[in-house]
């Protein structure tokens, strides 16, 4: 009883804390373009349109990620409408039950204090914060995939048969709702792991619960009836999502994402920051106990393979991004919980030595990278530079003067990366000028019925969302271009010459383009051109052609 009111406190002191740093300031900036403006106008046609079985970008079929987070999504602008915080609500949300998660798993295996301390560090690392604040498919998917893992090894472990049936229910419901969320993935990277760890150590009893017949009917139960709808409404889906999406995606450069095998190495070591230290620690001290006994240390096994294999998988894929290796995150942060929980009443230095030294070089190097891309003098800028640069050295200097303290530095630690995650959000917005939501705001204070919205030369995929309607588009077809030839789109994906006959009728025109095309825009004739408002690189203009 001690145990449980423990736990629950523990829970309710993360949620309020963990909670707090991942909601504050989360619809402080616009939609990010291209991938918000993607994730948010799918839902919002959804909603629109009522169909909820078939994806559509600007009315465009979208068959290149599964429905589930496209679903969450369509909740939040159900209650809400097109929100920032809402919209990102579901990322925050997941990455906190990660957190979570980390709590639990780590306080069942290497008890209480190991479990605060892991998910502590995966609330502060570097990486995982940022993509608790975008709303994207790598955080619901990481979640999922980490969620089955958890689980699968908490099962291995409990001997009471109605545990470990919950922890086994939870397991096949995650694996299927990672499905549901980026495709096969969501089970082939669970699978493996388990897999490959069973018959590491010939462990076939741990490797039967994976294929209890009622956890695989659950898992087909959630999984599969979207895929069976999507595909008797679209015939088409089966050879695109399965074959390109998947198979081509992994094995190809088809989608243009090729990056060298070691790609992942540095985007690792950097998106654990301020933690790397203690990562490179516990790698090391990890491998030791490992070569000891493997039966001892079977859990940390399964931590440490289970992420190598995620890590693996995608380094040698040939479609790379750097959310991919976002579930390697919670996998380790288990395993540095317990790496500093028992160093926490040492009086030993070696982990922060490199916080020190990565503190200082990003010290350093930031003003550097600020006036290589000519930000040096942006005075907007400077209170944010300056801070984390203060930021940093200071807590450098703190970690050195009190390095054989372990729980001051690790405060100190603590301390600085909330300044530094905290300033990197309030400075997001002036870094990235992609939005045209102020465009956009224009357009729906002077739009009235009958106008027409264009993209010219390029699709903005925040547009959509914010003037909550689908856009004319002008020579572009991107990943729109399957979607396009499998169905008659020509009325509002078009090329410059049939906008151009399109706007010798009668009518007026809102036109979204970048600055650049002002002149090729010209070239059309268009009647009565107006600018109405400008962006960073993108301009607003009204076209009529009545007199």
């Amino acid at each position: 009883m001690l145990s449980r009111r423990s736990a629950l406190k523990d829970v309710f002191l993360l949620i309020l804390t963990i909670g707090s740093l991942f909601t504050f300031m989360l619809g402080s900036r616009p939609l990010s373009a291209p991938d918000e403006g993607r994730y948010t106008e799918i839902p919002r046609e959804m909603v629109a349109s009522g169909d909820f079985i078939t994806p559509r970008l600007n009315g465009v079929k979208y068959f290149e990620k599964p429905p589930l987070m496209y679903w969450l999504t369509s909740s939040s602008i159900k209650a809400f409408g097109v929100n920032e915080w809402a919209l990102r609500f579901w990322p925050a949300f997941l990455g906190l039950l990660t957190c979570l998660m980390v709590y639990g798993t780590g306080r069942l295996l290497y008890g209480r204090r190991a479990g605060l301390l892991g998910s502590g560090i995966l609330a502060t690392s570097l990486l995982f914060y940022a993509h608790t604040r975008i709303l994207i498919l790598d955080m619901a998917v990481s979640t999922f995939i980490v969620g089955s893992l958890f689980n699968f090894l908490l099962a291995t472990r409990e001997r009471a048969p109605s545990y470990q049936r919950f922890y086994l229910f939870l397991f096949f419901l995650c694996a299927a709702l990672a499905v549901l969320t980026k495709g096969l993935i969501g089970a082939v990277l669970p699978g493996a792991s388990i897999l490959l760890w069973c018959c590491l150590r010939q462990d076939w009893r741990s490797l039967k619960l994976a294929f209890k017949h009622w956890g695989i009917e659950i898992f087909f139960l959630i999984a599969v009836p979207w895929h069976i709808a999507v595909s008797l409404k679209n015939p088409e889906f089966f050879q695109f999502y399965f074959i390109h999406e998947h198979f081509e995606r992994f094995l190809t450069t088809t989608h243009s994402r090729y990056q060298p095998v070691w790609f992942f190495i540095p985007i690792l070591l950097l998106g654990l920051f301020p933690w790397t230290g203690l990562f490179l620690r516990t790698l090391s001290s990890t491998f030791r106990s490992l070569r000891r006994s493997l039966d001892r240390e079977r859990e940390a096994f399964f931590l440490l393979l289970s992420a190598g294999v995620i890590f693996l998988f995608y380094s040698l894929s040939s479609s790379k991004l750097i959310p991919y290796i976002l579930p390697v995150f919670p996998l380790v942060s288990v395993l540095m919980g317990r790496t500093l929980d028992d160093l926490f009443d040492s009086r030993h230095p070696t982990p922060w030595l490199s916080f020190i030294l990565m503190a200082c070089v990003l010290g350093l190097g930031i003003p550097v990278a600020l006036w290589h891309q000519n930000l040096f003098m942006n005075t907007a800028l400077q209170p944010y530079w300056i801070t984390l640069i203060v930021a940093l050295l200071m807590g450098s200097v703190y970690v050195f003067w009190k390095r054989y303290d372990m729980r001051h530095t690790f405060g100190g630690i603590m301390i600085t990366s909330l300044v530094v995650l905290v300033t990197l959000n309030s400075a997001w917005p002036l870094l990235d000028h992609r939005s045209v939501k102020n465009l956009a705001l224009e357009i729906n204070r002077l739009k009235q019925p009958g106008d027409k919205i264009v993209a010219f030369g390029r699709y903005y995929q925040d547009l959509p969302p914010y003037v909550g309607e689908k856009i004319i588009v002008t020579d572009w077809k991107g990943e729109l271009e399957f979607g396009m030839s499998i169905e008659d789109t020509s009325s509002w994906m078009m090329t410059r010459q049939e906008f151009a006959a399109l706007a010798q009728k009668e009518g007026r025109f809102f036109i979204v383009t970048r600055k650049e095309f002002l002149d090729d825009l010209n070239l059309l004739g268009l009647y009565r051109t107006e600018i109405l408002s400008q962006s960073h690189n993108d301009v607003l203009l009204k076209a009529e052609t009545s007199s």
